[in-house]
């Protein structure tokens, strides 16, 4: 009985870790585009960031589709201008919205599929041959 405590336990502490790992990926990646929209915003005068969606605010211009053409999201495999910016690692999880979303089993899902997918690389890398 103690030992299934204790893998039970094993589990739970690895699924908590996971949760924090996902959470700071995240995070990362909205930072990301966060970044992306100042350095758009900082290239045009009379940009305020101070609220992305000034539409819904009812005061200022519409911030929300400047934003959205500045930052277009290119694989960083195509992109051939330099001042394209970069998502890298970041642009899968930024174009599927999967970021944005508060639906739990579409985050919980993408988790799985992304896990799978790298599984995949690090199988064909390793073992291609076999």
């Amino acid at each position: 009985m103690s030992s299934l405590l204790l893998v039970f336990s094993s589990v739970i502490k690895r699924r908590v870790v996971g949760q924090v790992i996902g959470a700071f990926w995240d995070l990362s990646a909205i930072e990301k585009k966060d970044t992306c929209w100042h350095e758009a915003c900082a290239k045009i005068s009379g940009c305020n960031l101070t609220n992305y969606l000034c539409a819904r605010g009812g005061t200022g211009g519409d911030n929300s589709r400047f934003l959205n053409t500045s930052c277009p999201l290119i694989d960083p495999e195509q992109i051939i201008n330099s001042t394209v910016f970069n998502f890298g690692m970041y642009i899968d999880a930024l174009k599927t919205g999967v970021v944005e979303t508060r639906d739990f089993p579409r985050k919980l899902f993408y988790c799985f599929w992304w896990g799978l997918r790298n599984l995949r690389g690090y199988w064909n890398m390793n073992f291609g041959g076999i």
